[in-house]
């Protein structure tokens, strides 16, 4: 509970915002909107996407009991948020496939394959003319975070260190990888879209 609470109070307003704020910008306003957010933590930035679709009926999934108990009580301060939370460890979600108008997820913390399986859970859930977001940092982000460890690595000869920081910047995927990814997850019509 208190990792939720640090993650909603410190994580979202001053790092998790900037994609949320994206993720908002870009939704496709519709009626009677069903929104299926994977990998949801404490809901964010789902009040905003409420008050962009007006009307939306949001479900949220995510592996953290915590983080869900939050998102609930978040909803529940908002009488025109209509939200239905859920605990779910894997995928595929606990949802029904081809019944949501809109797929999204803030920042997914995953390794590639992981990824994958995001996206085809995307694919899975949203209904005909539906559609998707996903907001993640490309390859190319963080890049003084990843000298500053390099820089670590090198000065304390710590060889593992170095490997993880090299796997973690080539674990983010370029807009061609992930145009390609987003493809061969069943989407036809893609846009990667990248903002600095």
């Amino acid at each position: 509970p208190a990792e939720a609470a640090i993650f909603e109070t410190f994580v979202v307003p001053r790092y998790l915002a900037t994609f949320g704020d994206l993720v908002i910008e870009m939704l496709a306003e519709g009626d009677d909107a069903q929104v299926a957010h994977l990998l949801c933590r404490t809901g964010y930035p789902d009040r905003g996407v409420a008050l962009r679709l007006a009307g939306a009926h949001i479900y949220g999934c995510d592996p953290s009991s915590s983080a869900i108990e939050l998102a609930r009580v978040k909803a529940a301060t908002m009488p025109d948020l209509v939200t239905d939370y859920r605990v779910a460890d894997q995928l595929p979600a606990p949802l029904p496939g081809g019944a949501f108008s809109h797929v999204l997820s803030v920042h997914p913390i995953l390794r590639p394959q992981e990824r994958a399986q995001l996206l085809q859970e995307c694919a899975r859930l949203l209904a005909p003319n539906g559609q998707a977001l996903v907001a993640i940092p490309m390859r190319g982000s963080f890049q003084e975070i990843f000298d500053l460890l390099r820089e670590f690595a090198l000065k304390h000869e710590a060889v593992d260190v170095m490997q993880a920081v090299e796997q973690a910047a080539l674990a983010h995927p370029t807009m061609e990888a992930l145009g390609a990814e987003l493809e061969e997850a069943g989407f036809h019509y893609v846009d990667v879209e990248l903002r600095s």
